[in-house]
């Protein structure tokens, strides 16, 4: 898992890399996620295929990441 995210760390996805998605993509934050925040995913979302591309923001909730124990 550590790897992962230190591979996001370094190479950022972009809105063209997400274009070039063909199945359909469920877009998934908190609304009190500290990591993505919701003009972020808001514009991501936005430069999508609204035929496939699908939004979820949900309430009272941070970035699951952020609850991880990352150093074990």
């Amino acid at each position: 898992m550590r790897s992962i995210i230190e591979h996001f760390r370094v190479e950022q996805l972009t809105e063209e890399n997400v274009l070039t998605i063909q199945s359909p993509l469920l877009l998934s934050v908190g609304d009190r996620d500290d990591l993505i925040t919701l003009p972020e995913i808001a514009k991501l979302y936005h430069s999508q295929d609204q035929k496939k591309t699908f939004l979820a923001i949900h309430p009272n909730s941070p970035h699951p990441i952020s609850k991880l124990d990352l150093l074990s």
